[in-house]
């Protein structure tokens, strides 16, 4: 297993995620800092329903629930899940 922390921009702001990774499959994600508005933060019923969505190098979430708003976290997410397997691809 691999760990990474990851820092990218949700819309004007950071988030910091702790990511691991096994083969090529998330074994953990910790939201560890998130500086946008709290009505941006991911609850923890979304991201366990993203995890669970089995997410790997070549299948990474299509895109969130239109109504809810996500759509700048989901990107955001995406983008730092991209960034731990393209570094996970790099250490082998």
């Amino acid at each position: 297993m691999t760990y990474y922390l990851v820092s990218n921009i949700v819309r004007t702001h950071y988030q910091a995620v702790f990511i691991s990774v096994r083969e090529k499959e998330i074994e953990d994600y910790l939201l560890l800092s998130f500086k946008e508005p709290r009505e941006y933060i991911p609850t923890a019923k979304w991201l366990i329903k993203l995890l669970q969505s089995k997410l790997s190098g070549q299948e990474v979430i299509q895109s969130p629930d239109a109504i809810s708003g996500a759509t700048l976290t989901h990107q955001a997410t995406k983008r730092a899940i991209k960034m731990a397997f393209f570094m996970n691809e790099q250490v082998k």
